[in-house]
């Protein structure tokens, strides 16, 4: 359940449009929070559109240009409406980045170095020259925290709306491209057309079989079909998904998330752990990375603009009620006393007051 409230009878974009030109004009950031905050995903495209067309401008244009910090990060973010957001966010993800790593400097020769006898030639000091390296890598963690956090349909517009941006690679090849082995087999099975089992109601039959499996794929044997965890944990429904969590912790007396932290590493077991945290209980998944971005000395900004703003317009009610459950104070308290200004008013905005 979204927390954004929209008025009843909003403006006309041709309105908020002008409202914003204004606002921006009289550097007035409360007043610019108070449209976009409170218009969901079709309306800010539509206002973007009229923005666009009335100043010849882009309104992100106009974000960059005006505005900065944490409030400049979140409303960019925003604009978009969850699966153009989502589509970004990938493309974004999986744009290289090369660093250049400085190797070190060679020992400066001394003054009473010998030539070369061979040669009759002095040392160079060139010579030893290391070269410096460089390093092009993607965002890894937001590329599968992206795919393993969104369910079968959503992955299906995403992956749609990606693939029809003229130029672009296919999602499924830009994927191989930068990744390799189980965790690679994972995400194509993740954004693949069709689930092998997706029916709203959850067979009881085929979730004791889909339990034996991960057993004997896991702890049972020496090391791990990690081919029977990719299938399982990527061609079945979420509910489908819950219910074997549930059952495996009653027959095995364990609990089927210690077993992936136990039987896999790196990449491809943060992908398997996002699936079945997210298949079992998503708003608590998201609870915790809010208490993980607020906890302790600082504030991970970038965490808590991620996921206040991709899943306010989503989820946002149901993820304010897990983290009061668990951590026995509101979001919205925790995130007021996180943060300040108008950076604090957006975010306040997007998570809405809880009576």
């Amino acid at each position: 359940m979204a927390s954004i409230t929209v008025p009843s009878e909003p403006p006309p974009p041709r309105q908020d449009a002008k409202d914003l030109r204004r606002a921006f004009e009289d550097r007035d950031k409360p007043a610019i929070i108070k449209i976009l905050a409170h218009r969901d995903g079709s309306q800010r495209a539509l206002i973007q559109q009229e923005y666009r067309a009335m100043y010849c401008v882009d309104l992100s244009t106009q974000i960059e240009s005006d505005l900065w910090g944490h409030l400049k990060e979140g409303l960019l973010l925003w604009l978009p409406d969850p699966t153009t957001r989502d589509v970004n966010l990938l493309r974004d993800a999986l744009t290289p980045e090369t660093t250049t790593i400085i190797m070190d400097q060679p020992k400066e020769p001394t003054t009473d170095e010998q030539p070369d006898p061979t040669t009759d030639e002095p040392p160079d000091p060139k010579s030893d020259q290391p070269e410096n390296l460089t390093r092009t890598r993607i965002d890894e963690t937001t590329v599968i925290e992206i795919i393993c956090s969104r369910d079968s349909s959503e992955m299906q517009a995403i992956r749609q709306a990606y693939d029809s941006e003229e130029g672009t690679t296919p999602l499924d090849e830009t994927i191989s491209q930068w990744f390799a082995g189980d965790c690679q087999m994972l995400l194509l099975s993740c954004i693949g057309d069709k689930l092998e089992y997706d029916e709203p109601e959850v067979d009881p039959e085929l979730v004791e079989i889909d339990v034996e499996e991960l057993y004997k794929a896991g702890e049972k044997r020496l090391g791990t079909d990690e081919d029977v965890f990719i299938r399982i944990f990527t061609q079945r429904s979420w509910p489908h998904l819950a219910a074997v969590y549930d059952s495996y912790k009653k027959t095995y007396d364990k609990s089927l998330d210690k077993v992936v932290d136990s039987e896999t590493t790196g990449n491809f077991r943060f992908a398997l752990e996002t699936i079945l945290n997210c298949a079992v209980n998503r708003p608590k998944y998201y609870a915790k990375g809010l208490r993980q971005a607020m906890k302790g000395l600082g504030t991970s900004d970038t965490t808590l603009i991620f996921i206040v703003v991709t899943r306010a317009e989503i989820d946002m009610e149901h993820i304010k009620a897990e983290y009061k459950k668990k951590y026995h104070k509101k979001l919205e308290k925790a995130i007021h006393s996180d943060t300040s200004g108008n950076y604090r008013l957006f975010l306040e905005a997007l998570v809405g007051h809880t009576d």
